[in-house]
């Protein structure tokens, strides 16, 4: 049986629960916020709204082969949920800001010289979410890849069979034929991306 979640203007994860009896409030559904803890439903609208800035959610990847569930932000924030070995839990995990995201970008270029024509300037906003099954990599979790064309490969934490515990970057690759002084063959900007055994 699946699951229903949606995505909420404000960055929130929402899931339609579904239950074989009729509850308290004559409902056999509801709405659950995965995102927000308890206390934030205690709270008045206008004090919430003054703890959450609106980052509406713009896509929802799930690696099935794991069980873990990304988020991905207007403003490149991302999510990573653990919907546990068998699929029916849930646990919000560890997020990331897009400066957060170039905080590890520019520790990995600087690291390793093999990307130093790179550009910080280059590293857009991300645009979308490339779940990578455990097939295809036992370490690398998802690829995000900005407006530029740049890929970030990151990481949940321990290899497969571990579930998930953070997430970071482990890797960048630019586009093909990148050139930091020439705008022959840099894409002028990337609107999605798909990912099949390893290729974007």
């Amino acid at each position: 049986m699946g699951r229903i979640f949606m995505g909420g203007k404000d960055g929130s994860l929402f899931e339609i629960v579904y239950q074989n009896e009729i509850g308290w409030w004559g409902q056999r559904c509801k709405k659950v916020n995965h995102s927000k803890g308890a206390l934030s439903y205690l709270l008045p609208a206008f004090i919430n709204s003054a703890f959450y800035e609106d980052d509406a959610i713009v896509q929802i990847a799930v690696d099935n082969s794991r069980n873990i569930l990304y988020t991905l932000t207007e403003k490149s924030s991302i999510e990573v949920f653990d919907l546990g070995a068998d699929g029916l839990a849930m646990a919000r995990v560890a997020s990331i800001t897009h400066s957060t995201l170039l905080n590890h970008i520019g520790t990995i270029v600087n690291f390793y010289c093999y990307c130093s024509t790179l550009d910080m300037k280059e590293i857009s906003k991300v645009v979308t979410l490339c779940p990578l099954e455990v097939t295809d990599s036992q370490e690398i979790g998802v690829v995000g890849v900005t407006e530029s064309g740049v890929r970030l490969y990151l990481s949940t934490g321990y290899s497969y069979p571990h579930r998930p515990s953070t997430l970071h970057v482990v890797h960048v690759r630019l586009p093909t034929g990148y050139s930091s002084n020439s705008e022959v063959f840099n894409p002028s900007q990337v609107i999605s991306s798909i990912q099949k055994r390893g290729m974007h």
